[in-house]
């Protein structure tokens, strides 16, 4: 039982390192609303940062990434509470990061 439970977490091991390697740590967040600022970090130092954002309009922006990997965009838009949104940056050097806020659950005001 020890061999095959040691056998099951190396070959998990396996197959999780790759994908863990492989991957961008890269990550965006909804700084704000309105107007529409969406923030990024941890991509890579200088990058150019292509981010497309699907809205009720479809908008672009490039940005370079600073000395830290991070930078912050203002959009000419503004999101509702309940409107979806889709951010996705996609870096020159392999960084990638999404913010998906398409499937929102939209509770009433109070």
């Amino acid at each position: 039982m020890r061999v095959a439970a040691t056998l099951l977490l190396s070959s998990f091991a396996l197959v999780a390192t790759p994908a863990l390697g492989a991957g961008s740590c890269a990550k965006l967040t909804l700084a704000d609303t309105a107007p529409l600022t969406v923030k990024g970090t941890r991509f890579q130092p200088g990058e150019r940062v292509k981010l497309v954002v699907s809205h009720s309009v479809s908008l672009s922006r490039v940005v370079r990434a600073g000395a830290r990997g991070g930078f912050t965009v203002k959009f000419n838009a503004n999101l509702g509470r309940c409107d979806p949104l889709l951010v996705r940056a996609i870096g020159a050097r392999g960084s990638r990061a999404t913010v998906d806020l398409t499937q929102i659950a939209c509770a009433p005001a109070p």
